[in-house]
Order: C-alpha cells, then sequence, then structure tokens
C-alpha cells in the first residue's frame, strides 16, 4: 500500500510541477561541493546576442553568489544567482546554485521547480552531479502539499501566503510548502473576499474550500435601505408633533 501511495503521490507532483509557472527565479545553494553541469555552457561564453555588458554583470552576479554560498549565506547568494539567472537563465550551474540556495532558504517549491529544469534540460551531467541533483529533489518533493484550491464565485484573484497563484477557477493543482498556518486567499474586483488559514502536512493532496462573502459597505448599504424612509417618516412625524405643539400654546396663551 505505501508503495502505491508513493508512486500516485509521484506521478501527481511530476503533473504538478510541470503545470505550475515559475513565479519566482531562485537558486541553487547547499549541494555538498556541487560543481555545476559537465558540458554545460561556460560563463564567460554570453547567450547568444549578449553584448560585453551583459556578460560582464553575469560574471558579477554568479560569482558573488559563489562567494555568499562558500560563507553559508545563502539569501544573499540567492538574490545574486537570482540576477545570474535573470540575464542566463540557460547556464546550467546558474540553474543548480539557485535551486541549491533555495532548499538552503526554505523555498522547496521554488527548488523543486528549478531542480524538475535542470534535470531535464542540462547537457552532459556527470553521474555525480545527476545524483546529487535528484537527491535535492527528493528532499525538496518531501517538503510540499498539492493542493486544490476551489472558490464559489469565478474571476477571484486567488493566493496563498501573498502568492498570486491565478484566477478562480484554477485549472490545476498547485505546489505549497507544507507548514502551520498556511494563508489563502481569494478577491474578486467588486470587493468579494475570503480566507482561510490551514496547517498543511508534506506528501499530501488537501482541498481548500473558500467562500466569498461581499465587502462590509455593500452589507451596511443594505442594512440601511429599509431605515432610510422609515427615518424621513419618524422625521415628518415629529415636525408634525412640533407644529401641533406650537399652535396649542399659543392658542391657548391668545384665551
Amino acid at each position: 500500500m505505501r508503495g502505491r501511495r508513493n508512486t500516485a503521490w509521484g506521478l501527481a507532483l511530476g503533473v504538478a510541477i510541470g503545470l505550475c509557472p515559475l513565479n519566482t527565479p531562485d537558486v541553487w545553494a547547499q549541494a555538498k561541493g556541487a560543481s555545476g553541469a559537465s558540458g554545460a555552457s561556460d560563463p564567460k561564453k554570453g547567450a547568444p546576442g549578449a553584448n560585453d555588458a551583459e556578460v560582464a554583470e553575469f560574471e558579477k552576479h554568479f560569482a558573488a553568489g559563489q562567494a555568499a554560498a562558500k560563507a553559508n549565506r545563502w539569501d544573499a547568494a540567492r538574490q545574486e544567482f537570482l540576477q545570474a539567472f535573470d540575464l542566463k537563465p540557460d547556464h546550467a550551474p546558474t540553474v543548480a546554485r539557485l535551486a541549491q540556495a533555495e532548499m538552503a532558504t526554505g523555498r522547496h517549491r521554488e527548488a523543486a521547480e528549478h531542480l524538475n529544469i535542470f534535470l531535464e534540460y542540462a547537457v552532459g551531467l556527470s553521474a555525480q552531479d545527476r545524483k546529487i541533483a535528484e537527491d535535492l529533489l527528493i528532499e525538496a518533493q518531501s517538503k510540499l502539499a498539492i493542493v486544490t484550491v476551489k472558490v464559489d464565485k469565478p474571476g477571484a484573484k486567488v493566493m496563498v501566503d501573498g502568492r498570486t497563484l491565478g484566477t478562480s477557477p484554477l485549472p490545476e493543482a498547485v505546489l505549497v510548502d507544507a507548514g502551520a498556518q498556511r494563508r489563502f486567499e481569494a478577491e474578486t474586483p467588486d470587493g468579494w473576499r475570503a480566507r482561510v488559514v490551514q496547517d498543511l502536512e508534506a506528501r499530501t493532496t488537501p482541498t481548500i474550500t473558500m467562500t466569498l462573502k461581499a465587502p462590509a459597505t455593500q452589507i451596511i448599504k443594505e442594512r440601511q435601505t429599509w431605515r432610510t424612509p422609515l427615518l424621513f417618516t419618524s422625521i415628518a412625524v415629529g415636525v408634525v408633533g412640533i407644529g401641533a405643539g406650537v399652535g396649542f400654546t399659543l392658542a391657548a396663551s391668545t384665551k
């Protein structure tokens, strides 16, 4: 049973990774002396059409990322490798280092996405480099949940922990880092909102259902609509009463 469950999980996760868009490019940081991909493109050789300034900028960020990773400053390494990745997304060692830094900083979803790309597209990987990447991918996958998010109205922006997942209805399940107090939110352009906070266990496939509620201003207006005629009626009756009282007073004083 456990073997079948693990196989089903692996298939589901593979599909989710394949469908999940890369919202945030990041780094590979913590591998045991990972040297990148043998046969990968030389960082000193720019991408086709790249000018010398771009190549120099890439080399600067890649070297700074390497130095930060060596000093165990993974947040700084991630930022540097991220900028290098933006300049040269086809450089396999950069993708590897980016994913490694993501693992070191707890960004397992991004790491899984980048490691999956690295293993699929890196050319000429040595057996040792492939084994390191595969082990890291397994570790990253063990920290994730595959979540199906359902919203009762279409056209709502759906987010988890501030990260935009898309617009309801979401076509597929999404990868979410496991952990406590994950915050799911949905909001329509006209202000209908929903919020669900839930703990997520790793290697699970939960469903989050959200029911949108009208904005508070709209609820107040709906409640006040029936009060408005009554308010004016009360004012009118009060004015008539005051007028009658004044009339009686004048009549009494005249007599």
